[in-house]
C-alpha cells in the first residue's frame, strides 16, 4: 500500500509541476483538475458527523465558471457522471449539495461501477464515522491508465484513500472501472 501511495504522490507532483493541474476549492472539498486530460485526478474531502438535517439530492450537473478545458457533458453510452466527492457527503446544506454537481467533480464511470462497488465504498466511508471523529477521504484516478471513447478520456482505475481520525489509520482501495460483485475487502491494498 505504501508503495502505491508513494507512486500516486510522485505522479501527482510530476503532473502538477507542469502547470496542467488546477486546485479548485469548493464548499464540499478540494478538486485537482488536469486540463491536459480534461478530468479531475484527485479530490479531497473531510467527512464529519453532522447532527442537522440531511438535504435530499436535488443537484443538477453544471459547468464550473472557471475557464477550464471544455468539460464534456455527455459521456459515452453506459457511463455515468460519477462524483469523486459524492453528493451524499455534502448534504449538510442544500447549497453545498448542489455545488457538488459541478462537472469538474465528475468522471466517466461505468454505470455498473458507479452504482455498484464505488457506491458501496462511498457508503462504507460514511458508516465509518461511527467511532471516529472524522475521516479525510482522497478519491482519484490513475492517469497512466486512460482509454479514449470519442473525445472523452475514461479512467480505467480509481482509488480511494481513507484516513481515520483520531487514530490516523489509513485504508487504501484500488478499483477497476467495471462491474464487480466482489466484497470491498477484495480491493483493500496491503
Amino acid at each position: 500500500m505504501k508503495r502505491n501511495i508513494l507512486l500516486i504522490s510522485i505522479l501527482f507532483l510530476f503532473i502538477s509541476a507542469f502547470g496542467q493541474v488546477k486546485e479548485l476549492k469548493y464548499s464540499f472539498g478540494t478538486v485537482y483538475f488536469d486540463e491536459a486530460i480534461c478530468l479531475p485526478i484527485k479530490a479531497v474531502e473531510t467527512i464529519k458527523p453532522h447532527p442537522g438535517k440531511a438535504y435530499e439530492r436535488k443537484g443538477k450537473f453544471h459547468v464550473d465558471s472557471l475557464e477550464l478545458c471544455a468539460v464534456p457533458y455527455n459521456y459515452p453510452t453506459g457511463y455515468d457522471r460519477g462524483h469523486l466527492i459524492p453528493a451524499n457527503d455534502a448534504n449538510y446544506s442544500q447549497q453545498t449539495e448542489s455545488d457538488c454537481f459541478v462537472m469538474t467533480n465528475m468522471t466517466p464511470q461505468l454505470a455498473a461501477f458507479n452504482r455498484g462497488i464505488w457506491k458501496k465504498l462511498e457508503t462504507y466511508c460514511r458508516k465509518s464515522l461511527v467511532g471516529n471523529d472524522s475521516l479525510v477521504v482522497e478519491s482519484g484516478i490513475l492517469t497512466t491508465d486512460l482509454k479514449k471513447i470519442g473525445a472523452v478520456n475514461v479512467p480505467t482505475l480509481f482509488y480511494k484513500k481513507i484516513t481515520f481520525y483520531p487514530s490516523k489509520k489509513v485504508e487504501y482501495y484500488q478499483l477497476k472501472n467495471e462491474k464487480s460483485n466482489l466484497p470491498l475487502s477484495s480491493f483493500l491494498q496491503p
